[in-house]
């Protein structure tokens, strides 16, 4: 199964509420992107944000701050503070703090 797949499969899950599975299919693709993208990579960055959204929905708030929070640290350094999606993980991470 490819990655793409994988992650096809953990969003579909996610979205049915069945969180545990769609995280064991992420926890799958975590060290190919590793491998492949190296830790601060965009497509890493997508993983993480994909993964605290599971972790905030199934929720595990402190989690998925982390996830959150290491992806914004990620996008900040590759694409730059104003990129769209850099301001769209801000904004998830000030709503989980509210």
């Amino acid at each position: 199964m490819t990655t793409t797949t994988l992650i096809g499969i953990a969003l579909v899950l996610s979205a049915q509420g069945q969180h545990v599975k769609a995280m064991e299919k992420y926890q799958q693709v975590l060290p190919i992107y590793e491998k492949e993208y190296g830790s601060d990579s965009v497509k890493m960055a997508e993983l993480l944000h994909h993964i605290a959204v599971t972790l905030k929905n199934e929720g595990k708030s402190k989690e998925a701050m982390e996830k959150y929070k290491r992806c914004l640290a990620i996008q900040e350094k590759v694409l730059g503070i104003n990129h769209a999606t850099t301001i769209m993980t801000s904004d998830s991470i000030e709503e989980l703090q509210r």
